[in-house]
């Protein structure tokens, strides 16, 4: 196992699977273990003009009963028309994103990093909130972790 293998080095979960009811959603939550660094890759085909909020969360556990909020900023980067360019700008580190309320296809790449965690208190699960969509966006989240070193089956990270 020496060359790079995308399933072999990360972990790869599914967070939410393409919604368009308009509901504020709650991606499934994913344990950072066994994780390095991960990342929330959201993708909005934006069929009304609609700003979303993108907020994460953390937890002591994968089933989120104990969820709170992030008090660390995230490095982020949009594509606010996949339409057209196929280019990620980095955004303004914040605690949540923000997108722009434009009829477009979006993609948001969230960065998460282990020790911003409240690890003191044995936070190691996150998750990330959707509000502010509209019944004509559908959206989808999938998690992206890299794991310490390539491996054929990645430890789940979905139980805790």
């Amino acid at each position: 196992m020496s060359r790079f293998s995308l399933p072999e080095n990360f972990k790869l979960v599914e967070g939410i699977s393409n919604l368009t009811d308009g509901a504020v959603r709650t991606a499934d939550h994913v344990s950072l273990k066994n994780a390095r660094r991960a990342w929330a890759i959201i993708t909005i085909l934006g069929g009304a003009a609609t700003a979303m909020d993108l907020n994460p969360y953390q937890s002591t556990v994968v089933a989120g009963t104990d969820d709170k909020v992030f008090v660390k900023v995230l490095r982020w980067w949009m594509n606010a028309d996949t339409g057209t360019t196929d280019t990620l700008v980095a955004g303004t580190a914040a605690i949540d994103v923000n997108t722009a309320a434009t009829a477009t296809n979006k993609m948001v790449v969230i960065q998460f990093d282990p020790t911003d965690l409240d690890i003191a208190n044995n936070f190691d699960c996150i998750s990330l909130r959707t509000e502010g969509d509209e019944a004509n966006n559908l959206i989808s989240l999938l998690w992206v972790l890299e794991t310490d070193f390539q491996q054929a089956t990645p430890p789940a990270a979905i139980t805790d």
